[in-house]
């Protein structure tokens, strides 16, 4: 069976090769020709698997010329539906070819290739095949090999690196889960966040840009989420950039990726300023993905979480006043109700991605509850920031994904309330959007018959509205 794709992103791809030295411990050797943008994949083994299998659907279409060898002799083998049949246990070594030409994806347009000639996307899959005694427990590294001026951005953690060669551990994380990587004569800063690390990779082709505009950008948002903690959720995070030019907007397209450690990748407008990227939202919100463990299945947790905290995140460092940051969270709830009485939606615990305004705000609202919930249940001592930052000591980096449930449940332990589990229960498995008006007045949101914002320092909990914003 073909697994859910991870991706990766090939920037001036030169022949790759790959040895895998041992099955308990592997070893990975690539290198990469950027001409003919073929990968050409060696893996050696002392006692081969069962079998090898892809984890991208694209896998079947662009490998080719299969090979086993051994003692020097060469035998053609197939593969059959994503999986590389292996004579188990003897010693030899497989090799096959990857033709990055035939790949098709978000990175891969017309409008990309022209932007970035030298660049290629295929996923990890397509040439990381693995073994079939791949696990938890597997250890593996991976060594590139290539020409001077050339940088490669992994979500894996570096081991060294010289002028012509660069050494990642690979860690263990599920085959559904996305990973990018990049190659090319782009270049890596290394921006650093009290005790984390972000390898920010600046992937501009043939775009002119600021880059300290780009790392202002990425050094504020990343501070900014860094505040709704002691630090920065994450130790060491691999950062994109692609500057592509023809979309809307300074920040068309983000994402949060997990595979082989956490990864966030941006597609920006070159042309953008300083203040366009400063006024996006996106990096702020990718970067909040990072509060929380992965919840593939609750994508309303994640989401919503994500919505709620790029708004908090900014205020707390000056981006957004408090008055304009209300106005954005009361904005994107008032979207996201009308989006569950038009679409007659089903309960939030059930939203997908045909519910997507439902899915993001409604979740932001439960992230707006539980906050003022963790403060009136321990008089203050307790906020959703003072949970998450505890929830990162334990569970953010374990390499496996989480249920809203069961993240939920680890909350109300951290924090000593039923403040999750109730919410979960009286909300989010009930209601299809829950309620926030009464709550917003309580706070001292309140609106004028103009439907203007304005702040109420007299309310009832108004306390809790500058807690929030202050932290």
């Amino acid at each position: 069976m073909i697994k859910k794709s991870h991706v990766i992103i090939f920037s001036l791809l030169t022949l790759v090769s790959l040895t895998v030295c041992s099955a308990e411990k592997q070893q990975y050797e690539v290198k990469v020709d950027h001409l003919k943008k073929q990968l050409q994949v060696k893996l050696c083994f002392d006692d081969a698997p069962d079998y090898l299998y892809a984890t991208s659907d694209n896998a079947e279409k662009l490998v080719s010329h299969i090979y086993w060898t051994k003692n020097s002799v060469q035998k053609q083998i197939r593969q059959r539906r994503g999986y590389i049949d292996l004579p188990d246990g003897e010693s030899g070594c497989l090799s096959y070819r990857v033709n990055a030409k035939l790949n098709r994806g978000r990175l891969s347009s017309s409008k990309f290739a022209l932007q970035h000639p030298n660049d290629s996307i295929l996923s990890i899959g397509s040439w990381l095949w693995k073994s079939s005694t791949y696990n938890r427990s597997s250890q593996s590294s991976i060594k590139f090999l290539h020409k001077s001026g050339i940088n490669i951005s992994t979500p894996w953690s570096l081991i060294s690196r010289s002028a012509t060669t660069t050494e990642f551990l690979i860690k263990y994380t599920p085959d559904s889960w996305v990973g990018y990587v990049a190659f090319g004569q782009f270049e890596i800063e290394h921006l650093n966040l009290q005790n984390s690390h972000l390898r920010l990779a600046l992937i501009n082709g043939n775009n002119s840009y600021n880059k300290q505009s780009i790392i202002d950008w990425i050094k504020q948002m990343a501070d900014a989420v860094a505040v709704i903690g002691d630090d920065f959720p994450i130790k060491e995070a691999q950062v994109m950039v692609i500057l592509l030019t023809g979309s809307r907007g300074a920040v068309p397209w983000g994402q949060v990726n997990r595979a082989g450690g956490s990864g966030v990748l941006f597609i920006a407008n070159p042309a953008s300023s300083h203040a366009d990227l400063i006024a996006d939202w996106t990096a702020a919100h990718e970067f909040s993905h990072l509060l929380l463990p992965y919840t593939p299945d609750d994508r309303w947790l994640s989401e919503g979480f994500a919505s709620y905290h790029q708004n908090i995140s900014r205020a707390r460092t000056g981006l957004l006043d408090e008055k304009t940051t209300w106005e954005k969270l009361l904005a994107g709830f008032e979207r996201g109700r009308k989006a569950a009485g038009q679409y007659n939606a089903p309960a939030l615990e059930s939203a997908s991605m045909k519910h997507l305004m439902q899915m993001y705000w409604g979740g932001a609202v439960i992230a707006l509850k539980a906050d003022v919930a963790l403060q009136e249940q321990t008089n203050g001592k307790v906020t959703l920031s003072i949970a998450l930052d505890k929830l990162n000591d334990c569970c953010l980096e374990t390499g496996q994904e989480w249920s809203a449930k069961e993240t939920f449940s680890r909350l109300d332990r951290i924090t000593g309330t039923h403040v999750f589990m109730q919410l979960y229960r009286q909300e989010v498995q009930v209601n299809s959007y829950p309620k926030y008006q009464n709550l917003l007045k309580e706070l001292g949101v309140l609106q004028n018959r103009y439907g203007q914002i304005y702040l109420d320092d007299r309310a009832k909990k108004a306390h809790l509205r500058k807690k929030i914003i202050n932290g």
